[in-house]
C-alpha cells in the first residue's frame, strides 16, 4: 500500500515509490528493471511472470493500481482534479 505521506502527482512520484521499494529490498525476483517516463512506466520482467508482477504492483500501489486484465491497459491512477482522471500506463 502507498505510504500515507506519498501523493502520486506525476511519474516522478511513481518512480519514488519504486525506488523506496528497491532500497528496502522489496522488489519481486521476477522484476528485472523499472523505468518511469513522463508518459509511461516500463517494467522489465522475467518470462511468464506477468501475473506475479501485477499482484506486486497491486500491493505496492493500492488503491491506485488499475489492472485491466488481458487487455494490457494497466495503469496507475495519478492525483487529479475531480472529473479529470489522469493515469500513467504500465508496459510489461
Amino acid at each position: 500500500m502507498i505510504p500515507s505521506d506519498i501523493r502520486l502527482y506525476t511519474w516522478v512520484d511513481v518512480e519514488e515509490v519504486l525506488l523506496r521499494s528497491q532500497e528496502q529490498e522489496q522488489w519481486p525476483e521476477d522484476l528485472v528493471c523499472a523505468r518511469a517516463y513522463w508518459d509511461e512506466l516500463v517494467l522489465g520482467i522475467r518470462p511468464s511472470t506477468q501475473r506475479s508482477v501485477k499482484t506486486w504492483l497491486q500491493e505496492v500501489y493500492d488503491p491506485r493500481f488499475q489492472d485491466n486484465g488481458q487487455q494490457g491497459n494497466d495503469c496507475i491512477i495519478l492525483e487529479s482534479a475531480e472529473g479529470n482522471q489522469r493515469t500513467l500506463p504500465i508496459i510489461l
